[in-house]
């Protein structure tokens, strides 16, 4: 029989409710009693995950479906272990994991919307949107794996509204907090010239800049000179900080950077990437018009350090 779709339907609120920056109002995830009553009062919003997977309006929208506390209670499931995302405008902002909910409530859910990928999100997803999906995808899948104590193996109890996790064992009281993976990716530049590398997983065509994860007891420059010289053979100077980006797949931030090659010899490890080379912008330009070259998705900060020399917008190498 097909779920009976219920008389009101969830709350949705229009992109424009979501502010540049979403205030994550930390003092709040320590406060039970107001997390309770938020998560079910008129002006909570719901942003519901599936593993990697976001509710959108429809699977044309780039506009996340948001449902109330009490829309939520109109699907016939009950409000457990939400994590608390922030604040903007009044409204309270939790995320809803239903990757283990049973078959019936997906049943449901359909009829208000569509699961996307965040990897296939429109690149006209406003960039505070993105980074609130990307805040609950990331949390969600923490609480959802980390739950048994790495120490003693006993269950571990959500906390603090998703960022804390306590070992259920009282002789033990582990405490857990999310884990973030640091990762370096770099911008080499030979004068006027980009490096543009590919590794076997990639697309046809896609090419991108080097990156790599940062190892136990590294610097940051120390990573960067590392995967450089690792998989294609250069050493680098004036490495400089360009900016970063949460990438949740599962867990890493990207930790964006330029440098310049002390000499321009390519001696690429086929084990890291297949192929790599000395890009003109003038040739960029020529092999993407032709279709045998395509960069990274506009919504990542690799394709951010490449338009960036692309267009000469001025990102400086000292």
């Amino acid at each position: 029989m097909s779920p009976r779709k219920p008389e009101t339907v969830p709350s949705t609120e229009p992109d424009s409710t979501i502010p540049s920056r979403l205030d994550r109002q930390a003092i709040r995830r320590t406060d039970p009693a107001w997390i309770e009553s938020s998560t079910r009062g008129p002006n909570s919003r719901l942003l519901v995950v599936r593993g990697q997977a976001v509710l959108l309006v429809s699977d044309t929208a780039t506009q996340p479906r948001f449902l109330s506390g009490k829309g939520w209670s109109e699907l016939g499931a009950p409000l457990t272990d939400l994590v608390f995302l922030g604040i903007s405008e009044g409204l309270s902002f939790f995320a809803l994991d239903v990757t283990e909910a049973p078959p019936e409530i997906h049943e449901r859910l359909a009829l208000f919307g569509t699961f996307a990928s965040m990897r296939k999100l429109s690149p006209s997803l406003p960039q505070a949107t993105w980074e609130m999906i990307a805040q609950a995808c990331s949390l969600s899948r923490w609480n959802r794996t980390a739950r048994f104590c790495s120490v003693c193996g006993a269950p571990m109890v959500p906390r603090d509204a998703g960022y804390v996790r306590i070992c259920s064992n009282e002789d033990c009281a582990a405490t857990e907090f999310p884990r973030i993976d640091p990762a370096i990716i770099v911008r080499v530049m030979s004068a006027d010239r980009c490096l543009l590398a590919r590794q076997s997983k990639f697309a046809p065509g896609l090419r991108s800049v080097i990156a790599g994860f940062v190892e136990p007891g590294e610097a940051l420059e120390a990573a960067v000179a590392r995967e450089v010289r690792e998989e294609a053979g250069l050493d680098v100077r004036g490495i400089a900080y360009a900016g970063s980006q949460p990438w949740p797949f599962p867990r890493a931030l990207m930790l964006g950077f330029v440098a310049n090659a002390v000499e321009p010899r390519i001696c690429i490890d086929d084990r890291e990437i297949e192929a790599a080379d000395w890009y003109t912008r003038d040739r960029v330009r020529r092999e993407l018009s032709a279709g045998t070259l395509s960069l990274p998705s506009t919504r990542s900060i690799a394709r951010f350090l490449i338009d960036d020399w692309l267009d000469e917008k001025g990102l400086a190498v000292p």
